[in-house]
């Protein structure tokens, strides 16, 4: 108050999750401890639910009512709840009786379904790619290796590796070194070697006479896709994912403030 500006505080409800936040049955009183201070004024209230992607639930049913309880708790003692919210992207797209005040669309701000079960209920459009251009373009012999350890051999001659000024101090987990693709001109190409800190490989065969339309050389410049969409082909945050062992967000938050953003 001394600055005459005022706190505003979103109170954090524990119910069921067990991460942050007060209990149900301790919110009223921790209200009218802190009320008094003229410097603080709640804003908000709200809980994070731990299944709602689980459709009929049980535990997701206990925390939903545990939580509209304990607003109702503190509204009848006469304080004031300012925003309520508990929603995250599944219970935005399963349970629109649970809005109120307003949700807090994570993954779905990307364009990516948090679970399959939330796949029939709303059609999501990916909003982000990962893209970068060739850096370097070489023929190694046959038998030559690539990256650290040398992982990966050349197998023939014709064979093109080509380097992308990528790597997992940008969020391109390491543990998809020889494990993923990328997109350069339309199709895939194979990852090949060891991801490196700041750049990663891959290969391209000019004579791959499996390919369903000729294989063009690659050349310094060309843009390569590490997630998106280059003509019919996709490579996904959910491919990339599955992968990794992991799930669609931690994918997309890896990617960080190195990369340039371009917003289109």
């Amino acid at each position: 108050m001394a600055l005459d500006k005022v706190g505003k505080y979103h109170l954090a409800i524990d119910t069921g999750m067990s991460r942050i936040g007060v209990m149900p049955e301790d919110a009223v009183e921790f209200r009218r401890m802190i009320d008094f201070h003229r410097g603080i004024e709640c804003a908000g209230t709200f809980t994070h639910f731990a299944t709602a992607d689980v459709v009929g639930d049980w535990d997701f049913r206990q925390q939903s009512t545990r939580f509209m309880d304990t607003v109702g708790a503190l509204r009848d003692a006469g304080l004031d709840c300012g925003l309520v919210h508990c929603d995250n992207t599944p219970g935005t797209v399963l349970h629109p009786e649970l809005h109120n005040d307003m949700c807090r669309v994570g993954i779905g701000l990307y364009g990516l379904h948090p679970a399959d079960t939330t796949v029939p209920r709303i059609q999501l459009v990916p909003a982000m790619s990962v893209r970068a251009r060739v850096t370097r373009v070489a023929r190694p012999a046959v038998g030559e290796g690539v990256g650290y350890g040398l992982t990966y051999r050349v197998p023939k001659p014709s064979i093109q590796i080509a380097t992308v000024p990528i790597g997992y101090a940008d969020g391109l987990s390491r543990s998809l070194s020889n494990n993923m693709d990328v997109l350069v001109r339309g199709q895939r190409a194979r990852q090949v070697g060891r991801i490196c800190m700041d750049q990663f490989m891959f290969a391209v065969d000019v004579n791959d006479a499996r390919a369903y339309r000729p294989v063009e050389p690659v050349e310094r410049g060309d843009l390569v896709t590490v997630m998106g969409v280059d003509g019919d082909e996709e490579i996904t945050a959910d491919e990339m994912a599955r992968r990794r062992g992991t799930i669609n967000y931690e994918v997309t938050c890896d990617f960080g403030m190195r990369l340039e953003k371009v917003f289109v």
